[in-house]
């Protein structure tokens, strides 16, 4: 009974091409069962058929025709679910329905604007299950059939008053339909941080606590370890620390992934050096001790590119993920800034060198850095994953690029190095 179900229930978590497959399987399904009540309707008729000599010729092309419809839908039903060829299937069933309104009612009726209310259906269902734009089309196919029927009833003058009918509620489902999906969109990404920030805050929350935890049995092994006080205590401090950063740095990306979808991208000149410096005495100031060297060289003093305030999250996220997984007594950051020309274009080319924790084989494979895939699924990254991923993003706002390497080819121990390019918007240093 679940799998049946399954083929009709509609969740907020479907894709736009699932959700029009279950929509329009709920439609065949309706088609089907029309099919069955007019079978009963008519079984007066058919008894009489099968047990009466007598041959009633109307009698018998409306049971083929209510079971050549059943059969239809059912085949549809069946490509729709198993080839799922949605789009075919969709256009066959409005195609159907058209048919059987043609049919229920005479041509003149229809003609004279009778069939307004029934011609409406295809219209309104064509929005539903193809694109919100299909309603005209469907329109444009109804005005098409009525003046068909107009050419060949000649005595019979077409009323335009329909036909207009028909445009203006091909216009009101379209902009409906289309403005039902766009809120729909949004519940959905909304729904999609929610469970990302579930599993976000579920997996690596649970790391920092047992980080915090590891520091603290460091703190109660100092009665054994005395002579080493200074050692033991000057360790738990970094380890608190480093957790302290991560955590804090998890829960500012949260806000960003957020807020990168309701960006309106306005952009203003930005001295990219500046900025980065006012990074990283940031995050000297939040290191009390942690033991960082970070070190800049550069040219000039002004490489001025077209971005907003996500360009400090890039900077903050790349120095972060240099610090909080690096086990070395001394964290070593070497930023180079150098200007490099790129399809006619100078761009500002910034490289973060550290020792600490390189890239390894699984982040790679995500190819974080050079994915153009937007719709990419984040709900399973680690915290890690995400940084590099909100630098991705926003870099592409700037329309930027970023590589990533380790130091030592296929050694994720020795170290990283992450180049980022950034547009120049005019000369250089000034």
């Amino acid at each position: 009974m679940k799998k049946i179900a399954s083929y009709f229930k509609i969740n907020l978590r479907d894709s736009e091409s699932v959700r029009k497959r279950k929509t329009l399987n709920l439609f065949l399904l309706s088609l089907m069962v029309f099919g069955i009540l007019l079978l009963i309707f008519e079984l007066k008729n058919i008894l009489l058929l099968i047990f009466n000599t007598t041959f009633e010729e109307y009698t018998f092309f409306v049971v083929i025709g209510i079971i050549s419809f059943f059969i239809s839908s059912f085949i549809l039903f069946l490509i729709n679910n198993v080839a799922q060829k949605t789009k075919i299937v969709a256009y066959c069933f409005i195609f159907i329905v058209i048919l059987i309104i043609s049919i229920i009612d005479t041509l003149e009726n229809l003609i004279k604007g009778r069939g307004l209310l029934l011609y409406s259906i295809p219209i309104i269902i064509s929005s539903f299950i193809l694109k919100p734009k299909s309603s005209f089309f469907t329109c444009g196919l109804v005005i098409i059939l009525n003046i068909i029927y107009a050419l060949l009833l000649l005595q019979y003058t077409l009323d335009f008053i329909p036909l207009i009918a028909y445009f203006i509620i091909a216009f009101l489902i379209w902009y409906s339909t289309k403005t039902l999906e766009s809120s729909l969109k949004v519940i959905q990404k909304k729904n999609k941080m929610i469970q990302f920030s579930q599993n976000v805050l579920g997996h690596d929350m649970k790391n920092i606590f047992q980080n915090f935890l590891t520091g603290i049995q460091t703190m109660d092994s100092i009665s054994k370890y005395e002579k080493k006080l200074d050692q033991i205590i000057g360790k738990a401090k970094v380890i608190h620390e480093k957790q302290a950063l991560k955590g804090f740095n998890l829960i500012s990306n949260l806000n960003i992934i957020s807020s990168l979808e309701l960006e309106n991208e306005f952009f203003y000149r930005i001295n990219v050096l500046e900025n980065l410096r006012m990074v990283i005495k940031q995050i000297k100031k939040a290191c009390n001790y942690i033991n960082l060297e970070i070190s800049i060289d550069n040219d000039f003093e002004f490489y001025n590119i077209r971005a907003n305030h996500f360009i400090d999250q890039v900077f903050e996220n790349l120095l972060i993920d240099a610090i909080v997984d690096n086990n070395n007594e001394i964290v070593k950051i070497f930023i180079k800034i150098t200007i490099l020309e790129k399809n006619r274009q100078n761009n500002v080319k910034i490289e973060f060198i550290n020792n600490g924790k390189g890239i390894n084989e699984d982040l790679l494979k995500l190819n974080l850095g050079n994915n153009n895939n937007n719709d990419q699924d984040i709900t399973h990254l680690s915290s890690r994953e995400i940084r590099f991923f909100i630098v991705k993003k926003i870099l592409e706002l700037f329309n930027g690029q970023i590589l990533i390497e380790n130091r030592i080819e296929n050694n994720e121990l020795k170290g990283m190095d992450i180049s980022i390019l950034l547009p120049l918007i005019n000369d250089i240093g000034k």
